[in-house]
Formats: structure tokens, C-alpha cells, sequence
């Protein structure tokens, strides 16, 4: 209950933030009652979303109960274009060590007061292009949907360098061109039924072999 209630704290600094954007350079646009998107500045046409946290943690705590050995609180998570650090500050109530890059300077520099202010100990962000970045020492991997331009052959090329027992977490399906299935094992797909009957995942996981 504290670490829910720890990240609904988060979560509203984080929004207000988010309301802060206001620069063309941002494009901000927000949906009611949820979270704010907008362009960020970068290359590859990146773009905002914040991760819901409380999907996130889920997915943790699932993949933890299907596979006993797969998720360890000593391993290290790094967030693939962190933003404002939601997934970061999350996966911190879960790992003792946390990484998020992100390679707009207004949103990292906001993640790091954030950070400070809540004296989250185990998160480091970089003001890196985590393409460019060696990736092999992450156990863990996680990105939401960090960029647009030709974002299937760019990650998928990236994912391959990863380190094989290295975890993917994706709210992307991404495909065969993101996860080959000689490549990565799939170990969780989550599922939610809306209100129209269709059913559609939050998060996929893989391991890669």
C-alpha cells in the first residue's frame, strides 16, 4: 500500500510538470482526465507518454509470479527514453538499481528535480541517445514507444546487441522485426478486455536467448 500510495505522489508531481510544458517547441496536448502528449526534442521524431504506473508495476509483480528466476530486486532496469521518469521511479520500487535515458534536455533535467525532491537514491538518468549507448550491461530493458522514424528497424537492430538472459518489457507488440522469435522468448502477455469485448495487451516481456 505505501508504494502505491508513494507513487500516486510521484504521479502528480509529474503531471504538474507535464502542465508546465507550454513552449511550441513541446507541442503539448492534453487529454482530459489523463495523462499530457506532446513532441519532445531529439531526433527520430520522438515523442511524450507517460507510462501508467500502476500497469507497470503489475506487469513487474506478474512476471515475477510466472517466472520465479526471470526478476530479481538486484537487477538493473534502464527505461529506453524515460521522459519525465514515471517508468524509472516505478521500476525503483521494484529494483535496486535504476537507469533512464533520454535525450530531450528540458525532460531529463525535470526528472532529475523530481527525483531530488523525492529522494529517490536508486534512479540515474543520462542525457544520452540510448541508441548510441552500449545497452550490454542492463538486465532489464524497458521502453514504451520512445520514437516514431523508422522505429522498427532501428530498435529492433538495437535489441539485438542486448545481452542474451537480458528481460524486454515493451508496450509494443513490435512484431517479428522488434522480437524474431529465434531471438527472444516471449514470457508475458498481458491481456485486458474493454468494454467492447476486444482484448488487448498492456505490456509484453521477452528474455532475450
Amino acid at each position: 500500500m505505501r508504494v502505491y500510495s508513494r507513487l500516486t505522489q510521484i504521479k502528480r508531481a509529474i503531471q504538474q510538470a507535464e502542465s508546465q510544458i507550454r513552449d511550441s517547441s513541446h507541442q503539448p496536448r492534453t487529454w482530459p482526465g489523463s495523462w499530457s502528449s506532446f513532441a519532445t526534442q531529439g531526433i527520430r521524431k520522438p515523442s511524450y507518454g507517460a507510462t501508467p504506473p500502476e500497469l507497470l508495476l503489475r506487469c513487474l509483480i506478474d512476471i515475477d509470479l510466472a517466472e520465479h528466476t526471470i526478476l530479481r530486486p538486484d537487477l538493473h532496469f534502464v527505461d529506453l527514453g524515460s521522459g519525465l521518469g514515471m517508468a524509472s521511479f516505478t521500476a525503483a520500487q521494484y529494483f535496486s538499481r535504476v537507469t533512464g535515458f533520454e535525450f530531450d534536455p528540458y525532460l531529463s533535467l525535470a526528472a532529475e528535480r523530481i527525483r531530488q525532491h523525492f529522494g529517490i537514491q536508486n534512479v540515474s538518468f543520462r542525457l544520452e541517445d540510448f541508441i548510441a549507448a552500449d545497452l550490454t550491461g542492463f538486465d532489464v530493458t524497458y521502453f514504451y514507444y520512445p520514437f516514431v522514424e523508422r522505429f522498427a528497424e532501428i530498435m529492433g537492430a538495437k535489441l539485438q546487441e542486448l545481452t542474451p538472459g537480458t528481460v524486454v518489457i515493451s508496450h509494443s507488440l513490435g512484431g517479428p522485426r522488434l522480437f524474431p522469435p529465434q531471438d527472444f522468448r516471449s514470457i508475458y502477455p498481458r491481456q485486458q478486455v474493454y468494454s467492447d469485448g476486444q482484448v488487448m495487451p498492456n505490456f509484453f516481456a521477452y528474455v532475450r536467448q
